[in-house]
């Protein structure tokens, strides 16, 4: 253990047992995804999830006028 760690753990130590438990909660959380390329809150993840679920195309004219905004 690092010496930085074992100070963080000496003050989480101190805090209520109530914080210790929700500090713990986000360390362990950080532990599982420690290989994931992003992390996201829950919120975050519902949002993402909700956006796939129903997606927004553009239709055809729409296409067409953003090709020509951009001189394509």
């Amino acid at each position: 253990m690092t010496k930085s760690l074992g100070k963080a753990l000496e003050a989480l130590a101190k805090l209520s047992p109530e914080r210790q438990e929700e500090i713990a909660a986000v360390l362990l959380e950080i532990i599982r995804n420690e290989d994931a390329d992003v992390l996201l809150t829950p919120e975050q993840e519902a949002e993402v999830r909700a956006s796939l679920a129903n997606p927004k195309f553009l239709s055809a004219e729409e296409t067409a006028a953003l090709y020509r905004r951009f001189g394509v």
